[in-house]
């Protein structure tokens, strides 16, 4: 019974698919496979791994249709590696958003954070104070003092 619920919840569907240079699905190509979940409601979907995986090596962890992953990126392409939770740009413990020339771009709950805040960030990741990096985050919300924020978390340590 287990795995009949399971199959009704998450079925698989595997088609050939080109993907033109942004990433979206183009015409029927036998050469580049496309594995895809997905709940009953038609949206990518997979609790125990990548949604959507393609033959190039890019993939996307998705639940109910949003973008999220704990722990890792949950968008993968060649490009890019973007961390999401519930379907908003968060990470506390680094950017995220790695882009491939290595280029960085910090993000909680959905709200970028640019500037002098985001060079103080890439100080403290490249510092290895992960710690610290991720007490200022959780505090952190738009218009915060993040130097206040790194100052209380140093002053706690």
């Amino acid at each position: 019974m287990g795995k009949a619920l399971d199959s009704l919840r998450s079925r698989r569907v595997r088609r050939a698919l080109s993907i033109d240079a942004s990433g979206g699905a183009g015409v029927t190509h036998p050469d580049a496979a496309v594995e895809e979940w997905r709940d009953e409601q038609g949206r990518l979907h997979r609790e125990d791994g990548a949604a959507w995986v393609s033959a190039s090596g890019s993939a996307e962890w998705r639940r109910h249709g949003r973008l999220h992953r704990v722990g890792g990126p949950a968008m993968i392409r060649p490009y890019a590696s973007t961390w999401a939770v519930d379907g908003e740009r968060h990470r506390l413990d680094g950017p995220a958003v790695i882009h491939a020339d290595g280029t960085a771009e910090w993000w909680v709950d959905g709200i970028r954070i640019h500037g002098q805040d985001a060079d103080r960030l890439d100080e403290l990741h490249a510092a290895g104070e992960l710690t610290l990096l991720a007490t200022v985050l959780a505090g952190w919300t738009p218009g915060a003092d993040l130097q206040a924020l790194v100052a209380a978390g140093l002053s706690r340590g």
